[in-house]
């Protein structure tokens, strides 16, 4: 199959479908926004601090959400 181009089989036209692509950012980067919250609640919660990677990595992703 070749993808997005009319194939002919047995005297019939077909259509070629083209590979599933990727998922928006914004889709794909929602969960990691939850996952790096629940992490920094669970280290407060623990009394631990909250290490500065996760936290510009969250502002990162929350900046990139707001001007998309």
């Amino acid at each position: 199959m070749v993808r997005g181009r009319l194939l002919r089989k047995g005297g019939v036209v077909l259509t070629a479908k083209q590979p599933l692509g990727l998922k928006p950012r914004y889709i794909a980067e929602a969960p990691r926004m939850y996952e790096i919250k629940d992490a920094v609640v669970r280290y407060m919660d623990a009394g631990l601090p909250v290490p500065t990677e996760w936290l510009a990595e969250y502002n990162e992703l929350a900046e990139r959400r707001e001007c998309g």
